[in-house]
């Protein structure tokens, strides 16, 4: 009961803090900025944008993607290496190592003995303390974009903690460094049961919940948008057919009123006609970017 009152604590003070969530989308958008600032030597842009993203992560509503984290880390540490603070530097590349991901470096970018400390890089210790965790009921503590299970972190490392509930709602975020986490994830579950929404795909996870609830099987194709798209690509359809059959009218027009009537009908059913075609398009595409979790962001990015 104590941990839950803490986590509700630290749940209201996210949302005060958090007046809208910061997307992966808005994520790798941001990282894509960095990216070019480098590409242009700006290092003082890049700087103040790293500095934005990393508050913004603090409102980041899904679990973290690994890559864009590998990505955001790397590009810190290379701000530390640019600042002549080597052991900065080390620290966040190894943070961004941590990840998993692979990422080249491009000599436009990374100076070669930037890619020498990070190939030099050693496997730091793993520690934290004794004891379990505080998880909330049907949740689920996540560092790195990774699923916790125990306060054992690499150490002196900056981490980016994450903890969300049974429907997968954040109740907090927070950057650390090694294992020195905060009280309310300290605990008793000394194996905590995985969450029924997290399958280990990361940031995707979070959007298949649904159907990995659904025993009983099920779908991701989009139908409510599919179908809604054909409405109204029939609608707009239907509306220049009407607007043709308007049109053709004029000339047998023998009055100005009839000329006026004939002109104004045809004109509106054309713009119903181009408002329904553009609501299909983007019901339509919006739809299937939805149900296969949003934009994925490849490339240099």
């Amino acid at each position: 009961m104590t941990a839950l009152l803490l986590w509700l604590g630290l749940s209201f003070a996210q949302t005060e803090v958090c007046r809208e969530p910061y997307s992966r989308i808005q994520f790798g958008a941001a990282i894509g900025q960095v990216d070019d600032a480098y590409r242009n030597n700006d290092v003082r842009e890049a700087k103040e944008l790293l500095q934005e993203i990393g508050d913004d992560l603090l409102c980041h509503d899904e679990v973290i993607d690994r890559l864009l984290l590998s990505k955001f880390a790397r590009f810190m540490s290379l701000q530390f290496f640019f600042s002549q603070d080597e052991e900065g530097a080390k620290r966040w590349g190894t943070t961004a190592g941590l990840a998993g991901e692979d990422l080249p470096y491009e000599a436009r970018i990374f100076p070669s003995t930037f890619v020498d400390l990070m190939n030099d890089l050693e496997d730091p210790p793993v520690g934290g303390p004794a004891g379990g965790l505080a998880v909330p009921p049907g949740g689920g503590v996540f560092v790195d974009g990774d699923l916790l299970l125990a306060p054992k972190v690499v150490a002196e490392v900056p981490h980016f903690v994450q903890v969300f509930d049974r429907d997968q709602v954040l109740l907090g975020a927070y950057w650390q460094t090694g294992a020195a986490f905060e009280q309310p994830i300290l605990g008793e579950a000394t194996n905590p049961k995985t969450p029924k929404w997290w399958t280990g795909e990361g940031a995707t996870s979070a959007r298949n919940r649904t159907l990995d609830n659904n025993k009983g099987g099920g779908s991701d194709f989009p139908l409510v948008p599919v179908v809604a798209a054909s409405g109204l690509a029939v609608l707009s359809g239907v509306s220049y057919v009407l607007a043709a059959s308007a049109a053709s009218r004029l000339p047998d027009a023998t009055t100005g009123k009839e000329l006026t009537s004939a002109r104004t009908e045809a004109n509106a059913l054309v713009v119903v006609s181009g408002v329904a075609a553009a609501g299909a398009i983007g019901v339509g595409i919006g739809g299937v970017l939805v149900s296969h979790d949003g934009l994925r962001f490849r490339g240099r990015f």
